[in-house]
């Protein structure tokens, strides 16, 4: 994997980071429509170039630096 590969998530790794953080919080899965209203929501407001990767500089959570 390249250093940009490793510095921008896709659609479906968003999707699966939010499924995976539910599971971890016992959250019951939500219906199909609404995670991907969810994920469509989420690429919305961080996407801001609309190339379908959101990169470290345009995520806007919290971020720390590789050690």
């Amino acid at each position: 994997m390249s250093a940009v590969q490793s510095t921008v998530a896709d659609v479906l790794q968003v999707s699966m980071f939010i499924r995976k953080q539910e599971a971890d919080e016992g959250i019951t899965s939500t219906d199909d429509a609404s995670h991907n209203a969810l994920i469509a929501d989420i690429f919305l407001h961080e996407d801001f170039d609309k190339d379908g990767y959101i990169s470290h500089t345009e995520f806007s959570g919290p971020k720390h630096e590789e050690l």
